[in-house]
């Protein structure tokens, strides 16, 4: 048995797909969410979140010495940091940079188009991810994911 999950699509590619998709929805029928002066700050508070939940997870793996690219093997379970409040703050940091990024482009049509990634992350990446740990972590990773949830 290979040590690593085995996920269809590299996680970043997810998101990455949405928001070019987004664009060209946006570029053929542009539909606002907000008053800029609203979309904006919030956008770029989003992103800022999620650059700062990024650092602070890929932090906390490599203080646990383990990886943080899916297709290498995870040797330790993390559960200090931002990982005691999300089993993914990896993958929530994505979904808040996508709707991030939707706010400061101001487009409904990238908004819409962060809920298929995060669907696709959960469909192609989370739940393979989980198969995984459950298998090389047993019982000690089944309790970490009844007591912490998947996103927040």
């Amino acid at each position: 048995m290979e040590d690593r999950a085995k996920v269809a699509v590299l996680p970043p590619l997810i998101p990455l797909l949405a928001i070019g998709c987004g664009v060209l929805v946006h570029l053929a029928f542009p539909i606002a969410l907000a008053p800029a002066s609203i979309a904006t700050p919030l956008g770029a508070l989003l992103i800022l979140a999620a650059v700062l939940l990024v650092i602070a997870a890929a932090r906390e793996l490599a203080n646990a010495h383990t990886a943080f690219d899916v297709r290498k093997p995870t040797t330790n379970l993390v559960h200090s940091g931002v990982f005691r409040l999300s089993r993914n703050p990896v993958y929530f940091s994505m979904m808040l940079l996508c709707i991030g990024i939707a706010l400061l482009a101001n487009s409904l049509a990238m908004l819409l188009l962060s809920l298929p990634a995060g669907s696709g992350l959960c469909l192609f990446v989370i739940r393979q991810e989980e198969s995984y740990l459950e298998r090389k972590f047993g019982n000690t990773y089944l309790d970490y994911k009844a007591t912490v949830r998947r996103w927040i």
